[in-house]
């Protein structure tokens, strides 16, 4: 999803239903537009090509829901490739590049499909805010029903990551350059690479007003195990990139954080040895493999809200 005003950009992916969604969601869905929409936003969908063909009935569902849609070209065996992606969903390169035709200067941003906006976040303090070089993040409070406008939203606040980043379009060719590929809108882990790299350019992250954002709680969409995979690939493959950068106070953090609980080398004794031995090998060892990765993850979210305090 897109959603466009003058002042900000910012997409998302629409899914034509949402999984173990209830008979509420077309109103659901009505409700998370609004929010945006009286805010100034518009909404416009990114999705593949892939996707599309496989959900014939997408593109009306993203109509039927005042959207526009923007579809990214997903060639398949047909087209002669040799090694052809059949995940529907788009990898963070295909949707920053998207996102960078649309908008190859201003304000943009990411939002998740299933998220609303309450009265306190507006596009003019987010213009403000990006166009003073910083980003913009927001993390969601859980709730039971759509709140009304006028009333402060109730819930749990969501501590995991992001659901809301916000950054100068500009940035986005050096963005595709460090994130790590496997990555993809939708899965684990975007949430915490997307800014950890928006920091590791120079674009330190400032914080929406707590309850900014909402989120109608639903049954979870990931798994545990493409959680596992995916932060092991997706942490591999960003210390690579970090090692090819310019040392940076946050990068040499991050990697000492990584380093001391998946490096080769790092090993404190034989046991964690053969842990360290294994991952590299890409064999994941579950019970040990969840307790590293949450170590990383806690790591991930308190350099950005450190990061965010220190400005």
């Amino acid at each position: 999803m897109a959603l466009l005003s003058s002042a900000v950009t910012l997409f998302t992916s629409l899914p034509p239903r949402v999984e173990g969604a209830s008979d509420r969601e077309p109103a659901l869905l009505r409700g998370i537009r609004e929010s945006w929409r009286d805010a100034g936003f518009s909404a416009v969908s990114v999705n593949t090509s892939l996707e599309h063909r496989l959900r014939p009935d997408l593109r009306r569902v993203i109509a039927d829901s005042a959207m526009a849609a923007v579809v990214v070209d997903r060639p398949d065996a047909a087209a002669g490739r040799s090694v052809v992606d059949r995940d529907p969903l788009c990898t963070m390169s295909e949707l920053l590049g998207a996102m960078h035709r649309h908008v190859p200067n201003g304000v943009v941003g990411i939002v998740n499909a299933d998220i609303g906006r309450s009265r306190q976040l507006s596009a003019e303090s987010i213009a403000a805010v990006v166009a003073g070089g910083r980003s913009f993040l927001g993390q969601r409070l859980d709730v039971k029903e759509i709140p009304h406008e006028d009333t402060v939203p109730d819930g749990i606040m969501d501590l995991h990551g992001a659901d809301f980043v916000a950054f100068p379009s500009a940035v986005i060719p050096a963005l595709v350059r460090i994130l790590p590929p496997i990555l993809r809108f939708g899965r684990p882990w975007w949430d915490h690479n997307l800014p950890l790299t928006l920091l590791l350019l120079g674009v330190a992250p400032r914080m929406v007003a707590q309850g900014s954002l909402w989120h109608v709680t639903h049954p979870q969409r990931w798994s545990m195990r493409s959680w596992e995979r995916g932060g092991v690939v997706a942490a591999r493959q960003f210390s690579a990139a970090l090692s090819g950068l310019p040392p940076s106070q946050a990068s040499q953090a991050w990697l000492r954080l990584y380093r001391g609980r998946f490096d080769p080398g790092g090993a404190i004794n034989a046991g964690d040895r053969v842990v360290r031995r294994l991952l590299d090998a890409s064999i994941f060892p579950g019970p040990l493999l969840r307790s590293r990765l949450g170590v990383l993850a806690g790591g991930n979210v308190a350099l950005l809200l450190q990061s965010a305090a220190a400005e």
